[in-house]
């Protein structure tokens, strides 16, 4: 998904900015370092805003590049706003959104399958956060043992048993709001899927937003794996909520 974070700004913003330039330019090379911008700049005559387009599952990363920018803290933008964007042609275009059928499109392409999963946590995002990207709290609800670190770019061990020690990258990672995992090494169906959350913090809970896409089709692993995932998460809000631990292999049965 594709979201514009677009500024109005100040009417002396050019000769404003020069003292701020160089942070702010800094902060955007680690979103494009981290995979979530892909292009940014100032309008040009009039210099009277900038727009700003990322690349992610949520609007978090967009909202959290605001919330640090210079430009923002120093006063040169008097409005921001992220709008979720449809690209529909060029490369990278993210399409129109999930299908709902399986049958073939032009050009012989399939679309893709995916697992959803909506649900409230009754904690703290941060404590959400840390129990999906930390080894150890990814061994007490989903893997037999793990190994990472939520930096993108950084891989994952996700050891599941003898002949399921599978590897992911991190593609995405905003502290306490989004975290993705891109499979690459994994059985054939699993491998190149995304795998992720996103959080929104609550007065009373956090709403836990899973994703689990690209899917080569709805196989019979698909459909057993979206069974597994919902055990895996019920078990994951009953530690946060209640301390449960539930040993590896009766994770599926409990």
């Amino acid at each position: 998904m594709h979201y514009l974070l677009i500024y109005d700004v100040v009417d002396d913003y050019v000769a404003r900015r020069a003292q701020f330039r160089d942070a702010h330019l800094a902060l955007g090379q680690q979103a494009v370092d981290r995979g979530e911008l892909l292009l940014g700049g100032a309008f040009a005559d009039p210099v009277d805003g900038a727009v700003l387009l990322f690349q992610a599952e949520s609007p978090a990363a967009a909202e959290a590049f605001a919330a640090k920018d210079p430009y923002v803290l120093n006063g040169l933008v008097t409005r921001w706003r992220v709008r979720p964007w449809t690209t529909v042609v060029g490369p990278g275009a993210a399409g129109v959104g999930p299908k709902s059928s399986q049958a073939p499109q032009p050009g012989g392409a399939r679309p893709t399958a995916e697992i959803l999963h909506d649900f409230p946590i009754q904690a703290s995002a941060a404590r959400v956060f840390e129990e999906i990207t930390s080894p150890s709290g990814l061994d007490r609800w989903w893997t037999a043992r793990s190994a990472g670190e939520p930096r993108v770019g950084t891989e994952y061990q996700l050891w599941f048993g003898p002949e399921y020690d599978w590897r992911a990258r991190v593609t995405q990672s905003v502290p306490d709001r989004a975290f993705q995992l891109e499979m690459t090494v994994a059985g054939p169906d699993w491998a190149g899927t995304r795998i992720g959350f996103v959080l929104e913090e609550g007065a009373a809970a956090t709403t836990v937003r899973f994703y689990h896409t690209g899917w080569p089709d709805q196989s019979d692993h698909y459909r057993i794996s979206s069974f597994c995932w919902a055990m895996y998460l019920r078990i994951l809000k009953r530690h946060l909520e209640h301390g449960e631990v539930v040993p590896y292999d009766q994770r599926l049965s409990v």
